[in-house]
C-alpha cells in the first residue's frame, strides 16, 4: 500500500491547526468564565491594584476632589463647611515648579497645591504660615497643612 505523503502531512497539518485553534478557544472562554483576563496586562510594569485610581495630577482638579473631604471633616468636627463655590470656581495661577502650583478659589483666595504629596499649603507653600479661613477649621490639617488662626 502506497501512502501519499503530501495528503498525510496536510491532514496533520489541519489536525493541529485544530488543536491549538481549541486550545486558544479554551484559554479565552477560561478567562471569561473566571472573570479575570486571561490577557496580560498592556504595562507589565503597571504594579497598581485593580480598581485604585490613578493619582491626580492637576492641581485644579485636586483642589475640588477636596470639597467632600472638607464637608465631612466639618461635619464630624460641628465646624462651618466650606462653601463649595470656593471648590468649584478655583483656578490655576500659576505653576512654581517642583510640583507645587498656586491656585485662586473661587473667591480669590490663594493657596499653594502640591497634588503628589496630597497637600494645600497657605500661598507662601510654608506650614508654619496660618492657613487661611475658612480652611483652617473646615479642612482636615493632614491635608490643608498651615498653622491656625488661635
Amino acid at each position: 500500500m502506497m501512502i501519499d505523503t503530501r495528503r498525510a502531512a496536510r491532514a496533520g497539518v489541519v489536525s493541529a491547526t485544530r488543536g491549538i485553534g481549541a486550545l486558544v478557544a479554551a484559554l479565552v472562554l477560561a478567562g471569561c468564565s473566571t472573570g479575570t483576563s486571561a490577557l496580560p496586562s498592556a504595562n507589565p510594569l503597571d504594579s497598581s491594584p485593580v480598581g485604585q485610581a490613578a493619582p491626580v495630577t492637576d492641581p485644579v482638579a485636586f483642589f475640588r476632589m477636596q470639597e467632600q473631604v472638607c464637608r465631612a471633616h466639618a461635619q464630624k468636627q460641628g465646624n462651618a463647611q466650606v462653601e463649595p463655590a470656593r471648590f468649584a470656581k478655583a483656578k490655576l495661577v500659576r505653576a512654581l515648579g517642583g510640583g507645587t502650583f498656586i491656585i485662586a478659589d473661587g473667591m480669590g483666595t490663594r493657596l499653594a497645591v502640591r497634588p503628589a504629596a496630597r497637600s494645600v499649603l497657605p500661598e507662601s507653600g510654608k506650614v508654619t504660615d496660618i492657613m487661611p479661613a475658612p480652611y483652617g477649621i473646615g479642612c482636615p490639617s493632614e491635608i490643608f497643612e498651615g498653622a491656625s488662626e488661635d
